[in-house]
């Protein structure tokens, strides 16, 4: 959460805000690597400095992200609503998933 929006900010993509939330589809545990081909996710910048994002900054944050030592990459950064369909989506698969877990 820290790396991508540290990554956002220092590319002007985000304004500095007070904090930010991280929404994602599903989620890993700190341990486990991400395979495939990742899940969507959405960064919301809480109490922001100032209320927009610089879209054009986008592919600036995607390139600082594969270029850095991160451990972590983001492809297709586009902005969206708080009202925005795709956060809808997000938010609603939350509660339609059920994972279940056996001991080897």
């Amino acid at each position: 959460q820290e790396v991508l929006y540290d990554a956002l900010r220092r590319s002007g993509a985000l304004p500095s805000s007070e904090r930010c939330k991280l929404i994602s589809a599903g989620r890993e545990d700190l341990d486990v690597r991400m395979l495939g081909e990742g899940r969507p996710f959405v960064i919301e910048a809480v109490n922001p400095t100032t209320p927009s994002v610089n879209a054009e900054m986008l592919p600036v944050a995607t390139r600082d992200l594969e270029e850095g030592d991160y451990g972590a990459y983001a492809r297709g950064l586009r902005v969206c609503s708080s009202q925005g369909t795709s956060l809808r989506q997000l938010q609603a698969g939350e509660s339609q998933k059920t994972k279940f877990y056996e001991a080897l």
